[in-house]
């Protein structure tokens, strides 16, 4: 439906992965109406120039790499300034305040990787093999991360 450029497939395109794109620019740029923007005109790309592109092997980690690319052409474009430009530094789970704010203390005790595993595992619901692609690291380093920080995170919530 998507190569034929059909409308039904737009809306498929979009119902399916707007909200993950919409969340992973959102952890990069920190704005959510310019996330909102560039999420909608990347599926909008995608659907116009389709055709260009052949068989995508692990499509979530492809279009993680495109929004992020986007977010880069859109800061550098418009010359803007985030203050810290980890991927998922600030990110948090859509629970009620005070859960976000312990999940986020609790996020401080990790290193910047073992914070991208988490996040890109339960909030972007990525597979041991797709975060290993997209962060370039052996899905073995990132089941032995996730097993840590999940036991580690279990730990510093409970505090």
């Amino acid at each position: 439906m998507i190569r034929e450029k059909d409308s039904r497939g737009m809306a498929r395109l979009y119902t399916y992965f707007h909200k993950r794109l919409k969340a992973a620019a959102v952890a990069m740029i920190k704005n959510i109406d310019i996330a909102e923007d560039i999420a909608s005109d990347l599926l909008c790309h995608i659907f116009d120039t389709v055709e260009r592109y052949g068989y995508v092997d692990n499509p979530n980690a492809w279009l993680y790499r495109s929004i992020k690319n986007a977010v880069i052409n859109y800061v550098t474009r418009n010359q803007i300034v985030i203050p810290d430009d980890d991927i998922v530094e600030n990110y948090s789970i859509d629970y009620e305040l005070e859960h976000k704010l312990e999940f986020n203390e609790a996020l401080l005790h990790f290193n910047k990787r073992e914070r991208q595993v988490l996040v890109l595992y339960y909030a972007y619901g990525y597979t041991y093999e797709e975060i290993a692609e997209v962060l370039q690291i052996s899905s073995s380093t990132v089941k032995r991360d996730l097993n840590k920080t999940r036991t580690l995170l279990k730990f510093y919530l409970k505090k």
